[in-house]
């Protein structure tokens, strides 16, 4: 009867040191997703902080430029020519600064 609880006892014991290393597995494997998802976002920050602007020339003379900017937005912000113009002579681009800036977003300096 004692073989019996003592082979009992190292049945749990070993059961409680497979627990603990999976708890510990686990944990490693939490601390790596965390590390993992800090990158994503870091690498997505990157991707949205660099964006570029095409002008698109119709070779149609009737129809006019389309300038379109990305890295705003999941999609390019395009208007044509004359659009983007007419915003910036209306004070449209100044606007969007003095926002900026009254609700302190952070801003990236084209490089």
């Amino acid at each position: 009867m004692a073989t019996a609880t003592k082979s009992m006892s190292d049945t749990e014991r070993e059961l409680m040191e497979r627990i603990h290393r999976m708890e510990e597995k686990a944990e490693m494997e939490a601390a790596e997703k965390e590390r993992l998802q800090d990158e994503l976002k870091a690498e997505k920050a990157k991707k949205t902080s660099s964006g570029s602007i095409v002008v698109k020339q119709s070779p149609n003379p009737d129809k006019p430029t389309v300038v379109c900017v990305y890295g705003l937005q999941k999609t390019p912000v395009s208007l044509h020519a004359g659009q983007w113009k007419r915003f910036h002579e209306a004070g449209g681009t100044q606007m969007v600064m003095n926002l900026v800036e009254k609700l302190g977003i952070p801003t990236v300096k084209a490089t």
